[in-house]
């Protein structure tokens, strides 16, 4: 019952959103597994739920309540290349992940497993390395902004202070200091709003409170939300 309510909450979710992002594949296949081509994979497919460090941080156990443990970190347990690699290609379930994490052996090419596979190895044994080849990776995959990506990162992301409708009234903003932006009757241009997600507000003199979300989120993924946040206007 409770991997039924589970899926259940899963699906409630936009399809649109979902497509959104799960349509920011991979664009390369390498001649030969690699962990950076591991990464590559990684960030396109598994980010939305493991988040982009693999450190549970994704959109998805931000959106859904009770989501189940994403951080990688918390798996600890049958690492060897065996257990990840069956892990990659038939998914969570009556294994020790839980049983939200999805098959991929029909979607991705061995290559792609196989790069997923010495990626995971290297989180694991060298978790410095692997973060810092994230790093790397995240702003060299190059996907165009989309309204319904920003929509999905705005609510994950930028809610909690700004509301659900862009009208400072969101759970956090009345134990700011310094109230959150009314994005509903902000005017500024593009350049401005990239400028301030990316860098945060302190560097453009507004609220030290608005972080940077440059490094968290990709360019595209902040173009998107700017794209989003023009729909909230009067």
């Amino acid at each position: 019952m409770k991997s039924y309510s589970h899926w259940t909450r899963f699906l409630t979710i936009s399809a649109t959103m979902l497509i959104s992002f799960l349509s920011l594949a991979d664009t390369r296949e390498d001649s030969a597994p690699s962990a950076e081509y591991g990464a590559v994979v990684f960030q396109t497919r598994c980010a939305l739920c493991h988040g982009n460090f693999g450190m549970g941080e994704g959109v998805m156990p931000l959106i859904i309540k009770d989501y189940p443990d994403t951080n990688l970190l918390s798996f600890k347990k049958n690492t060897d290349v065996a257990s990840l690699r069956k892990n990659v290609l038939h998914g969570g379930v009556g294994d020790q992940t839980n049983d939200m994490s999805p098959p991929w052996g029909d979607e991705l090419s061995y290559i792609a497993v196989e790069s997923v596979v010495q990626f995971l190895q290297l989180f694991y044994t060298n978790n410095d390395a692997a973060v810092n080849l994230l790093e790397k990776t995240r702003d060299s995959i190059t996907t165009e902004p989309k309204i319904n990506v920003g929509m999905v990162v705005f609510r994950s992301r930028c809610m909690i202070c700004h509301g659900r409708s862009g009208n400072a009234d969101g759970t956090m903003a009345k134990r700011l200091t310094i109230p959150p932006a009314n994005l509903v009757k902000s005017r500024f241009e593009d350049d401005y709003l990239i400028n301030i997600i990316s860098k945060g507000g302190q560097a453009v003199s507004r609220s030290y409170q608005m972080p940077p979300w440059e490094g968290t989120l990709t360019k595209s993924e902040i173009s998107s939300v700017v794209m989003y946040i023009k729909t909230l206007r009067e």
